[in-house]
């Protein structure tokens, strides 16, 4: 199964971001590493970046990726099905 899973209103502002200024923060003046990875973060998890997690509301629903997969898990789960879970990112595994 595929799903394609929109940006949370949080990570779309940062890709906004990221793709006007070069970086997460929308601050010029604020050193980026320019590399391939700051856009998949930012897909991932907006809190995989320091101090974004002071400006989000909800660990589940800033994340387009962790709210639906929340919310399959919960269905799953009542359903008795067997999961597992892959990611690239270990970190968002924790």
């Amino acid at each position: 199964m595929t799903l394609f899973v929109p940006l949370s209103k949080l990570q779309l502002r940062m890709y906004r971001n990221y793709l006007r200024c070069g970086n997460v923060y929308g601050d010029d003046n604020i050193a980026s590493n320019f590399n391939v990875m700051q856009p998949r973060k930012i897909c991932q998890h907006p809190y995989l970046f320091p101090g974004i997690q002071d400006e989000g509301t909800d660990l589940v629903e800033d994340s387009g990726k962790l709210g639906v997969l929340d919310k399959l898990l919960k269905k799953l789960i009542s359903e008795k099905h067997k999961i597992l879970i892959f990611s690239q990112f270990v970190i968002m595994l924790d």
